[in-house]
């Protein structure tokens, strides 16, 4: 059944049907959390990954890849947890990775400053190099790349082909990347304390600025809620709007980066707290 809080539909979740999972990265004791974002259940450990697990994405078969920059290398697991071993090694830092509609994985190496790319086979090239200490990936819709580059404070942007531009510049430190379905870039500002959004065209504008602690990975779930990892233990969470709606989690082991994988039934967008209090006082 469906229902909306003055003009913004949500859908229930009945429990058999499949909702948005969220996934956490716990450097701290080297796990993959998952949670229910329909309930917010905690839904336990997905995955022991080792030493320090980093960034993530799923690919179109429901794979997990994960970044373990200690190791160099990017391990994948099964949609059920199965740890299916090393999809590939001798990276140099690993930590942001994004697939593009092919279902090549794309992967920021942080130490020398360049994007790797691999095909769904594990065949892999040289993407483009990038500015020193490159984090976040994420593509737009129309298949460009765009990179954080965590010293330079600045966002660049590759088309298909790896035509190199400077998209933008943060006004901190910046790491992980989301887009919202109007095509607006989100950037995690670290030293900031704060999260970004430039619209297509470029212009900057501070999203939100409460509650957060060195944010860093961020994803938007499929009602167009934001959720941000902060130091040291918790996942925040956003409107689309930019409303605080505290924190989503906490008590996790120094959290990220995190993804989201998107359910069958949508997650029910959240109401500022005034339309709350409104919907209340009316029942």
């Amino acid at each position: 059944s469906s229902g909306s809080f003055f003009g913004d539909t949500f859908s229930y979740s009945p429990n058999n049907s499949p909702a948005d999972i969220l996934y956490v990265s716990n450097a701290g004791n080297n796990t993959i959390r998952k949670f229910d974002l329909a309930t917010g259940a905690d839904l336990g450990v997905f995955a022991n990954t080792g030493f320090s697990p980093n960034g993530l994405a799923f690919d179109s078969a429901g794979n997990l890849y994960v970044a373990k920059p200690a190791y160099g290398g990017l391990e994948k697991f099964s949609s059920t947890g199965n740890d299916l071993g090393l999809f590939i090694s001798f990276l140099d830092l690993p930590t942001g990775l994004a697939f593009d509609n092919a279902g090549n994985l794309y992967v920021a190496e942080y130490g020398p400053g360049r994007i790797s790319r691999f095909t769904p086979g594990g065949v892999g090239s040289l993407f483009s190099p990038a500015h020193s200490h490159v984090s976040g990936l994420a593509f737009d819709s129309a298949g460009n790349l765009y990179a954080a580059s965590y010293d330079y404070n600045q966002i660049e942007k590759f088309t298909p082909g790896g035509v190199r531009s400077v998209f933008g510049t943060t006004s901190a430190n910046s790491g992980g990347l989301a887009f919202d379905s109007a095509g607006n870039l989100y950037v995690a500002t670290g030293s900031g304390n704060s999260i970004e959004r430039f619209t297509p065209g470029g212009v900057r504008s501070v999203f939100a600025n409460t509650g957060l602690n060195n944010p860093n990975g961020l994803a938007f779930d499929s009602a167009g809620n934001l959720y941000a990892s902060t130091s040291p233990h918790t996942i925040r969470k956003f409107t689309s709007t930019g409303t605080d709606l505290g924190a989503f989690t906490s008590g996790l082991s120094t959290p990220t980066w995190i993804t989201i994988q998107r359910g069958t039934t949508p997650v029910a967008a959240s109401p500022a707290p005034d339309q709350l209090a409104a919907l209340t006082a009316a029942n």
